[in-house]
C-alpha cells in the first residue's frame, strides 16, 4: 500500500505542476478538423505517468526486466515529447520504437516461443523471435497510439489489459512480479480521472508520447509475463489481453491498404469514429468500447481455461474477421 500511494501522490503532483508548463513548453492539443475538443488541453499525461513510476523505482526493487523496460522506453517518451511539441513525423517515431525495442532485446527480453497448442509442444523460435518480437510491440504501441481518439478510451484500454493480465496471472495461479501491473494500473487512474475532467479536474492529454511510450511498455509486459523463464500465462492471452486494440489496427490497415492509403495516415475510420459519426455521445462511446473489450478478453479467458489454448487462439482470429467484417458494415451504412 506504502508503494502504490507513492505512485499516486506523485502522478497527482506531476500532472499539477506541468499542467501549468506546459503552454511554455509547447505541449498543447489544439482543435482541428479531426480533434473536436474546446481550447489548448495540456499534452502531459503520459509524460506525468512515466515519471511517477521511474519515481517509484528508486523505491521498489522491480526484476531486471522490468526496469530495463521502464528505463529504455524513456528513448520513445523523449522522441513523443519533441513530436508532440514540434511534428517531427512518423519515420523518426518508428526509427526510435524499433531501436528501443532492439535495446530491449538485446538485454535478453524478446518472444521464445508461442506456448503449447495440443498439436504441437513450444519450440524456440530463435532468430524469428526477435523479428516477432519487434513486429508485435511496435504494432501495439502504434495500436494504442491509433486508438487514443477520445477521452479515456486509450488509457481505459491499457487499464483493461492491465487487469486481464493480473485476472488471468491469478487463474493460473502464478503472481509473479505482477506488482508491476498494479503500480502501472494506479498511476493510469489518476490520469484517467483528470483525462475524463472527473471531480471538477482539469482536462490533461496522454499524447502521442504518452499513448506510445505506455504501448510500448505493455507490448513488452506481455512478452515479460508470457517468457518461459516466469512465465504467469500461456502466450495466447497475451493476445486476448490485447484484443480490441488488435482487431482495431487490422481493421484500419486493411481498409489504408486497401484505399491506398499510408497506414500511418491519421483519418475518421476508427472504431471510435465510426460510432460517432453514428451520432453516439463521446461518453457512450467510451462505454461501449471499453466494454467491448472487456467483454472480449473475459471471453478469450473463458475459451482458454474451459477448451484449451489451440481453440483459444481460434476463436481470437474468429473474432477478429467478425471485427473487420462489422467494421466494413458501419462504414457503409454512414
Amino acid at each position: 500500500m506504502y508503494n502504490i500511494f507513492i505512485v499516486i501522490l506523485s502522478n497527482l503532483l506531476l500532472l499539477y505542476f506541468f499542467s501549468f508548463l506546459a503552454p511554455r513548453l509547447n505541449l498543447v492539443d489544439s482543435p482541428n478538423y479531426r480533434k473536436l475538443h474546446k481550447g489548448n488541453i495540456p499534452l502531459i499525461g503520459g509524460f506525468c505517468t512515466y515519471l511517477s513510476m521511474i519515481f517509484l523505482s528508486f523505491f521498489y526493487s522491480f526484476s531486471y526486466e522490468i526496469n530495463l523496460i521502464l528505463y529504455s522506453s524513456g528513448i520513445i517518451l523523449f522522441l513523443g515529447l519533441i513530436d508532440d511539441s514540434k511534428q517531427i513525423g512518423v519515420t523518426i517515431r518508428l526509427t526510435a520504437q524499433v531501436i528501443t525495442s532492439l535495446i530491449v532485446i538485446n538485454g535478453g527480453l524478446s518472444i521464445v516461443d508461442l506456448g503449447e497448442y495440443h498439436i504441437f509442444d513450444p519450440f524456440n523460435l530463435g532468430v524469428l523471435g526477435y523479428l516477432l518480437t519487434c513486429v508485435a510491440v511496435l504494432a501495439l504501441t502504434n495500436g494504442i497510439n491509433f486508438i487514443d481518439g477520445i477521452d479515456g478510451l486509450a488509457s481505459g484500454l491499457i487499464i483493461i489489459s492491465l487487469f486481464s493480465i493480473y485476472a488471468y496471472s491469478y487463474y493460473e495461479g502464478n503472481l509473479n512480479d505482477i506488482e508491476i501491473v498494479v503500480f502501472l494500473i494506479a498511476t493510469i487512474l489518476v490520469f484517467f480521472v483528470f483525462n475524463l475532467e472527473l471531480f471538477f479536474l482539469k482536462k490533461i492529454f496522454l499524447g502521442d508520447s504518452g499513448s506510445t511510450t505506455l504501448g510500448f511498455i505493455l507490448g513488452f509486459l506481455l512478452i515479460y509475463f508470457t517468457h518461459p523463464d516466469h512465465r504467469n500465462f500461456h502466450p495466447v492471452l497475451a493476445a486476448w489481453c490485447v484484443s480490441l486494440p488488435i482487431y482495431d489496427l487490422f481493421a484500419i490497415t486493411i481498409r489504408r491498404l486497401y484505399r491506398r492509403i499510408n497506414p500511418f495516415k491519421p483519418d475518421r475510420r476508427h472504431i471510435h469514429h465510426l460510432l460517432l459519426d453514428k451520432k453516439i455521445t463521446p461518453r457512450k462511446v467510451l462505454i461501449i468500447i471499453l466494454l467491448s473489450s472487456l467483454i472480449l478478453n473475459i471471453i478469450g479467458g473463458f475459451i482458454y481455461f474451459l477448451l484449451g489454448p489451440l481453440e483459444s487462439l481460434i476463436s481470437f482470429v474468429l473474432f477478429m474477421l467478425i471485427y473487420l467484417i462489422m467494421s466494413f458494415t458501419i462504414i457503409k451504412k454512414i
